[in-house]
């Protein structure tokens, strides 16, 4: 592992490898989903790597934000969420100038309460954070 510790993967010029096997990948997804690819002139459609889970979920964030604002104006985003979720989404929010706003969960289950995180839905709502497992 040595041989390994000074280097970064992160560098497409270094790692070519990596840059062709990012580009798969979201070739593929964007298949999976039916998107069109950027470059083709034809859509939007376009995507990128992350390294784990708070990175994913600190870009997700950022991409809702500035989403929010470019088609919306929202100027002053909210994100919703319930008070067991991931602290990343924290986090993100305090990078990037987001009000959180956490909701109780059942204290029993301790499931979210749709109820009260549609109550918590306002005009600066830029996502709400649900989850499925």
């Amino acid at each position: 592992m040595q041989q390994f510790a000074l280097s970064n993967p992160l560098h497409p010029d270094v790692f070519p490898s990596v840059r062709k096997m990012e580009a798969e990948v979201v070739s593929m997804c964007l298949d999976l989903f039916n998107g069109d690819a950027a470059e083709s002139g034809r859509g939007q459609a376009c995507g990128g790597m992350t390294s784990g889970g708070t990175e994913s979920i600190l870009m997700a964030i950022k991409a809702y934000r500035d989403m929010a604002k470019a088609t919306k104006g929202i100027t002053e985003p909210e994100l919703i969420a319930p008070t067991t979720a991931h602290a990343a989404f924290n986090k993100a929010c305090d990078y990037f100038g987001i009000r959180l706003i956490s909701v109780p969960v059942n204290p029993t289950t301790f499931r979210a309460d749709p109820v009260r995180m549609e109550a918590a839905m306002t005009r600066n709502t830029i996502a709400v954070i649900v989850s499925a497992c």
